[in-house]
């Protein structure tokens, strides 16, 4: 047997099929040689603030438990905190054996076995940890106002100044053990950045670990608890209990069933039972992605040909499966000796998550029980990082369409299994992304964010619709023969009035009846053109960038089958094979996962295509979960930190309806933050309830404007002939991708600094430019309060978790000569090293306000 290790924290193309093999292990021994730990470890509690895992429901801390076992918070935190430590103990232990193992166990348990080729360049194995600089004033757990707070007594140290001190920790931990790991290179991925407090995940081997040490250092190991995403295992409980046909799982956390299923299941296209009728077993199971920790492939592995062949990769994961539950013995034997919950508390002291997972895995103990399920009804693909310290993420699909309680048993177990791999720092269930609406004469969302004066158009005036400028859109589909897009000459394509692509990848190439996709394009970039040919000027639903264009992405197969295509399909529809003048600048997304108001992995990729490409900004909606003030309700992947995120504000004049508060307030449903790490979100607000647009009508060609001028009465999802009416942050998400598009191309036309259009004065303005464009001159002024109907008028402050920065307004944000007073000094793309300095002289003229 030749045994395969990793080289300098890394594998190569080849060894993929080696250290994705590895995520079941042989039980840990003490090893030898170790120490304590310099640093500390991470208290359960700070761990909580810092990300969104189900870490807390693993260590039972809820005021339900603490209720029911008539303990105080402060008994059952001090009991999950001794819990804690001891599940860092074991997977110190784990790291330690693997990187000096016995010659019967063999090398590599968690990193690579069953090797078939050599490796002359190898080094340790690596365990992910959790490594923060924190010298936080409260004891350790980050305390910060996302609304309103304090300048800090003295300056502390930056971000970046912070990861700098862990970089050279590392290197100086690997020379003081030895070790043949290249600390150097170790790749870290950032996780929490705010005053006192910065950390990030680096795969590191187990005695570097505990040899880092610098003042405030704090290293935490990673384990099934801090990997699991937030509602990973609740949702999939439910429905593998909603199939079962035996003896149902108890957990306290998936007891409502039947509306966590409706809520992020998606239905099949075609119902199992044929009656017609949507029930539990007519709801897929969600997928899974998992992300292998930064570093654990380099940009050359991630794009070389075996990677870009998906079906390897799926009998990659298979074999290995295969290999840990179907060699003999009893199957699940790896994984209970290598999971805290089940092999490592030698008190035998556990949580009721704990008890659940020696339940799974009881389960599905007899010898090539769930060989059947990993053959035929799991199926794996891979998804690059964007970058060497970004996520690689691997989707997997279970098919459950018929499935036995075994089948779904197998595929629990599967996920204490993933949580194992040293290769693996997260995983959570794809629930189900939907878009954003709840159920707009749009002639004022236009004027209400160039200039909020009533009806003045100050940048149509001079020649700003966005001309020039692509964005992308991802949605339910688009009636291309709506006549705000219908080009009776040209194709779809380059010559297209319009629509310059059309990407299908899973969904199909049309919108349902009244399609929300079609109007969300609208509220863009419609333009009308009643005969296909001329555009007229009269176009009662023509979007905020009436001269843009759109790159599409359908995700839905009729009107509820979302099917959504590869986060990299996504970002990169309307981006390659293209020229540079016709790539998309913005993509507008107003869709979400409902109730998840964490930091996803898809978060994550998004900001990281965006650090990568500067060119490209994401506008998200913040999403409709904020009725009755229900704050924290954010959805992902909205939680990303790059993007734009959007509340709705009601719109004005004849879009109001009579038990409308006005264009002061913002709209019931708006999604307020902060987001889960405590974030400021939304980022901004704009018209979103109600605005009128293009109506889908898929059956027609050229369905437009009433000929006699009539329009939908105000309300939800109402509709006559080519326009209607609607609601929503997914209203309010593309009226702001517009608004972008006119910044755009303000500043590709040369209109800065000057504020009148200059030959040669064009620029290309980052992501970070545009936003802070568009957040800068945004107003909180004027915002009355949260119209909350029956419930009343809910109080706001400045910047607080319903407005943000507040509503965007171009005349305050950008110069036009005549129009506006406002001038502003731009550095864009600016660069300065560690302890540089830049000095810049700005002239503030105070004459006209």
């Amino acid at each position: 047997m030749t045994v395969l290790r990793r080289r300098k924290g890394r594998v190569r193309s080849g060894a993929l099929v080696i250290t994705l093999a590895a995520l079941a292990i042989a039980p840990p021994r003490p090893a030898h040689a170790s120490t304590e730990p310099k640093c500390r470890g991470l208290k359960i509690t700070e761990f909580l603030a810092y990300l969104q895992t189900e870490a807390g429901i693993e260590f039972d801390i809820s005021p339900k438990i603490a209720e029911e076992e008539g303990m105080s918070m402060e008994q059952l935190i001090g009991r999950a905190q001794g819990l804690w430590e001891g599940a860092t103990q074991f997977e110190y232990a784990r790291a330690l054996r693997d990187e000096n193992p016995t010659v019967e166990e063999g090398a590599g348990g968690g990193g690579g076995t069953d090797g078939g080729e050599d490796d002359d360049d190898v080094g340790p194995v690596t365990y992910p940890y959790i490594v923060c600089s924190n010298d936080d004033d409260e004891d350790g757990v980050a305390q910060w106002d996302a609304a309103v707070g304090s300048a800090p007594a003295q300056r502390k140290p930056s971000g970046f100044e912070r990861r700098q001190v862990i970089k050279d920790a590392i290197v100086s931990a690997t020379t003081a053990t030895g070790s043949t790991f290249d600390g150097g290179s170790a790749a870290m991925k950032d996780v929490f950045n705010a005053r006192g407090t910065f950390c990030v995940i680096a795969s590191l081997p187990g005695s570097v670990a505990q040899a880092i040490e610098f003042d405030t250092c704090v290293v935490q190991p990673m384990f099934l608890a801090t990997k699991l995403g937030a509602g990973t295992v609740s949702l999939a409980v439910a429905i593998v209990n909603a199939y079962a046909n035996g003896t149902k799982y108890e957990l306290d956390d998936a007891d409502d069933v039947s509306a966590l299923i409706e809520e992020h299941a998606a239905p099949r296209e075609v119902d199992s039972n044929g009656d017609g009728d949507t029930t539990a077993e007519d709801k897929a199971f969600p997928g899974l992605t998992v992300s292998l920790c930064p570093g654990f492939l380099s940009s050359d592995d991630v794009f070389s040909s075996v990677m870009k062949k998906q079906e390897k990769v799926d009998k990659i994961m298979t074999r290995w499966l295969l290999s840990k539950t179907a060699e003999g013995g009893e199957s699940t034997s790896h994984i209970r000796s290598n999971t805290f919950w089940t092999g490592g508390n030698a008190d035998n002291t556990t949580t009721r998550r704990g008890k659940f997972w020696n339940e799974v895995l009881d389960r599905v103990s007899e010898t090539d029980v769930c060989a059947n399920t990993f053959k035929k009804r799991l199926s794996w693909t891979i998804e690059p990082g964007i970058g060497e310290n970004a996520f690689t993420n691997l989707h997997v699909t279970y098919n459950n369409s018929g499935a036995s309680s075994t089948d779904n048993d197998c595929v629990l177990a599967m996920i204490a299994g993933i949580s194992i791999n040293p290769d693996i720092c997260f995983f959570e269930l794809n629930l189900e992304k939907r878009p954003q609406s709840n159920g707009l004469h749009r002639p004022n969302a236009d004027w209400m964010v160039q200039s909020y004066v009533y009806q003045a158009r100050p940048f149509f005036d001079v020649g700003l619709d966005g001309t020039g400028v692509v964005a992308a859109v991802s949605d339910t589909g688009l009636d291309v023969n709506n006549c705000y897009f219908w080009d009776k000459s040209n194709e779809v394509g380059k010559s297209h009035r319009k629509i310059i692509s059309y990407n299908v990848f899973n969904g199909d190439d049309s919108d349902y009846q009244g399609g929300h996709g079609s109007h969300v394009c609208g509220l863009l970039a419609g333009k009308k053109a009643s005969d296909g040919v001329t555009v007229d000027d009269d176009g009662q639903g023509d979007g905020i960038a009436p001269g843009a264009k759109i790159a599409f992405v359908d995700t839905t197969v009729g009107k509820d089958g979302y099917n959504y295509p590869s986060d990299t399909e996504l970002l990169n529809a309307g981006r390659e094979g293209v020229d540079d003048a016709d790539k998309a600048r913005i993509h507008s997304a107003s869709w979400g996962v409902r109730g998840q108001n964490i930091y996803t992995a898809q978060a994550a990729t998004f900001d990281d295509y965006m650090f990568q490409n500067d060119d490209y900004l994401m506008v998200m909606a913040a999403g409709n979960g904020g009725r009755y003030g229900q704050m924290d309700s954010i959805f992902a992947p909205s939680t990303s930190k790059n993007s734009v995120t959007v509340g709705a504000i009601h719109s004005a004049e004849d879009d109001l309806t009579d038990d409308m508060a006005g264009p002061e307030y913002v709209a019931d449903f708006s999604g307020k933050g902060t987001t889960g790490d405590g974030r400021i979100s939304p980022d901004i607000i704009a018209p979103g309830k109600f605005l009128l647009s293009a109506g889908a009508q898929p059956d027609q060609e050229g369905e437009c404007d009433p000929i006699d001028g009539s329009i939908p009465e105000v309300g939800y999802n109402t509709q006559i002939d080519g326009l209607k009416y609607d609601a929503g942050t997914s209203m309010a998400t593309p009226v702001v991708s517009g608004t972008a598009a006119l910044v755009i191309q303000y500043f590709q036309d040369g209109f800065y600094p000057a504020g009148e259009r200059r030959p040669g004065a064009s620029i290309s303005p980052s992501n970070a430019l545009v936003k802070a464009v568009l957040m800068n001159g945004a107003q909180t002024d004027g915002i009355k309060g949260v119209d909350n109907l029956s419930f009343g008028i809910a109080e706001v402050r400045p910047y607080d978790a319903n407005l943000g920065f507040g509503r965007i307004n171009l005349l305050t944000s950008l110069y036009i000569k005549g129009k506006s007073f406002v001038q502003a000094e731009i550095w864009d793309r600016q660069t300065i090293k560690d302890g540089e300095k830049k000095t810049y002289s700005v002239t503030v003229d105070e004459s006209n306000g």
